[in-house]
């Protein structure tokens, strides 16, 4: 029997794939309306994802890129939770 946590981690996981596979599948345009939608700037939104990436390559940490795309993908998991 598997426990409550391990169970949320795995609805957890699979909510991720699905939005994670809806955004890569979106057009540009889709995606800078979404963003548009929640009031946040592409441009912006898109600057702030390179920044994370740059510091975490600046870095030269295996886990500090790891973390850069975790933090991404919390911001992408935000503006969907608000739509």
């Amino acid at each position: 029997m598997k426990s409550k946590g391990t169970e949320t981690d795995e609805c957890l996981k699979r909510l991720f794939n699905v939005l994670s596979e809806d955004i890569l599948s979106a057009s540009e345009e889709e995606l800078d309306a979404s963003i548009r939608a929640f009031g946040d700037d592409p441009k912006e939104v898109a600057r702030a994802g390179r920044l994370a990436l740059a510091k975490a390559r600046a870095t030269c940490s295996p886990n500090a890129l790891v973390e850069a795309r975790e933090q991404y993908d919390v911001e992408v998991r935000h503006l969907a939770q608000k739509n």
